[in-house]
């Protein structure tokens, strides 16, 4: 069970001691050969086997090429371990939760008619297709086309290209009949009546609605289609009340496919809205984002990870604590020796834990190496973490470390 327990402090520390010089070595052994890890120098064993950290072999070393010397076995033990002074740092919390991808409603572009018209042939076919910005949408007969097509010869005829006439009817075509430079062109240029117009794209973006097929009859004001304008789109996510207790609008947040989370987003918090939902009190957070190449599609499910905003906590490195069940230990130094300290945690930062209770302010505890710290009581012949938990009773614990006093924060 010891050695469990110092395997996952091992573990746990991440081992960032692989560039230490000042290692433990034992000078006074008898025997020529040690076995080290090449990948964890300060791996030492006298007989061959496994790291415990990375599970590589361990390889034979001469002791005499080694450089480390050390007074004795103890001290050398102690070399690797790093204290630190108990105190405030500033981290941010990190929210995960799966969201899908919206078109906010303002971004659907509707595409009417314009003309009194038979539809003649629809050139998108299914819901979610994407189109490119001027891509053909669909051809309109129209009757009327051609009228609209002799007054515009007329006016240029009798007049020049800057008249009022001309540009008063020059707007109506492109505002009210939505046709292009282009086609306004063709149809001044054109000898015969033209009765067939394009519908095109205004922008790039994806099918959301298809209401016309081909041999429909359709007035000015039947929407065609409708395009939902992809540059911007929405993700929306859920989470719970206490979840959002940081989250304000406007901070940022970063969204990735659930299928491909190389692919990063970076987005801002729209909106925040309460809703009921059967298991209790739900936030509906809604997320704006620009859509670089397109690559966001409607209903797409998304990896949201919101940065909480930093708040300064009391917290230690994971690298600090010791572990027997649920329960977390520290070392901390008192009267020049250190002793096991019980500590209540609290949230998990990104390779910190808040620490609630068990240690003061100021306070010097064993921030990397506790189980050094461990081995060496060992060598020493002192109660170790294992048996001096197993000799006292959790009151006794929770009396020494109620000893120290007790912060909180909000």
């Amino acid at each position: 069970m010891r050695w469990l327990i110092i395997l996952l402090a091992l573990f746990i520390t991440h081992c960032n001691k692989e560039n230490k010089k000042d290692l433990p070595q034992v000078t006074e052994g008898v025997s020529i050969t040690e076995y080290t890890c090449p990948m964890h120098p300060q791996i030492r064993r006298n007989e061959p086997g496994k790291c415990p950290i990375c599970g590589m072999d361990l390889m034979p070393v001469k002791k005499e090429e080694t450089s480390f010397t050390a007074t004795s076995p103890a001290e050398s033990i102690l070399s690797g371990m790093k204290t630190d002074k108990f105190s405030k740092i500033k981290k941010g919390e990190i929210i995960s939760a799966y969201g899908k991808i919206e078109v906010p409603e303002d971004n659907k572009i509707k595409i009417p008619a314009h003309f009194n018209s038979r539809i003649l042939e629809v050139f998108v076919k299914r819901k979610g297709e994407t189109v490119k910005k001027g891509q053909v949408i669909a051809t309109l007969y129209s009757e009327e086309l051609p009228s609209l097509q002799k007054s515009l010869q007329v006016a240029l005829k009798n007049s020049d290209k800057d008249s009022t006439l001309y540009l008063s009817l020059k707007k109506l075509l492109k505002d009210k009949y939505g046709l292009h430079e282009e086609f306004i062109k063709k149809m001044e240029t054109s000898p015969s009546p033209i009765y067939t117009h394009q519908l095109t794209a205004p922008v790039d973006g994806v099918i959301t609605a298809i209401n016309v097929q081909k041999g429909d009859h359709a007035s000015m004001e039947t929407v065609v289609c409708e395009i939902a304008d992809l540059s911007r789109v929405l993700a929306t996510v859920y989470l719970y009340e206490d979840e959002i207790v940081d989250i304000q609008k406007g901070i940022n947040v970063v969204v990735s496919p659930s299928a491909g989370k190389a692919l990063r987003f970076t987005g801002r918090v729209r909106e925040i809205l309460k809703e009921l939902d059967e298991k209790g009190r739900v936030v509906k957070v809604i997320i704006e984002l620009q859509n670089r190449g397109l690559r966001l599609l409607p209903e797409m499910p998304v990896i949201v990870q919101i940065q909480k905003q930093e708040r300064e906590i009391w917290a230690v490195p994971v690298s600090a604590l010791l572990w027997a069940g649920n329960t977390s230990y520290l070392y901390v130094k008192k009267d020049g020796r250190f002793e096991l300290r019980r500590v209540i945690t609290g949230k998990n930062c990104d390779n910190y834990i808040e620490i609630i209770s068990g240690i003061s302010p100021g306070e010097e505890f064993v921030s990397d190496g506790a189980y050094l710290l461990d081995a060496y009581n060992q060598l020493k012949g002192n109660p170790n973490f294992v048996e001096e938990l197993g000799s006292k009773t959790d009151g006794e614990m929770m009396h020494e470390s109620g000893k120290s006093h007790h912060h909180h924060h909000h």
